[in-house]
């Protein structure tokens, strides 16, 4: 495949939990969903992945799915990949790709789509034996042992949404006080601020450890 520097492609995959069968009405099915026909290859009877000149953004991926779940009665899970831009790595960055969308299936079952760069340090973390992860978060998971899940879901959200008050309550359908309570009590309770970009980091990647758990 002939790639522009000037003009990446980017790799869509799809996975189908239940072997998709329809592959004419699947490739119908993309082809009026898509401005520009993309480039269709087949993994396997479960994976397809589509080769796009346009990076589609969070919500286009999330009606993607939905529409495809709906349409071929199975649940679908959707990454996004990062840009392709030189033809002699295309095949490494396929397979880190694959990877860590198998992962972040596992780890968040709960999306329906992923982006390869938020779920990079999920992959990167899967990489480090068990035990030094335990190692380097005994504190924080000592810390989050007692608390109501809703805690870790609700830093997590606040951290997803660029530590942005405003933005994370709303996720959370919770009023701001209520947030900023969670996190003031977080913070008493562990001494990490995260407002803090550095401390936002280690609890960031704490909770993606815990997820591994």
């Amino acid at each position: 495949m002939a790639l522009d520097p000037d003009r990446p492609c980017f790799l869509l995959h799809i996975y189908f939990k239940t072997p998709l069968s329809e592959a004419d009405s699947f490739r119908e099915a993309i082809f009026a969903l898509f401005d520009e026909s993309p480039i269709i290859l087949w993994k396997d009877d479960h994976t397809v992945l589509l080769v796009l000149k346009n990076r589609p953004d969070f919500v286009k991926t999330e009606e993607l799915s939905q529409i495809l779940a709906a349409d071929f009665y199975s649940d679908v899970r959707i990454l996004v990949g990062g840009a392709l831009r030189d033809a002699q790595t295309i095949h490494s960055v396929y397979s880190i790709e694959e990877d860590a969308f198998a992962i972040a299936r596992k780890a968040m079952p709960e999306r329906r789509s992923y982006r390869f760069e938020k779920v990079l340090p999920l992959f990167l973390l899967s990489a480090v034996p068990n035990a030094q992860l335990q190692t380097a978060f005994a504190s924080f998971f000592t810390a989050m042992e007692d608390e109501d899940p809703d805690w870790m879901n609700s830093l997590y959200v606040f951290l997803e949404h660029g530590m942005n008050m405003t933005a994370a309550s709303k996720a959370l359908y919770i009023h701001r006080n209520s947030l900023q309570y969670r996190i003031d009590k977080f913070s008493e309770k562990t001494g990490l601020d995260p407002k803090q970009f550095e401390d936002a980091l280690y609890i960031y990647l704490g909770l993606l450890a815990a997820k591994l758990k």
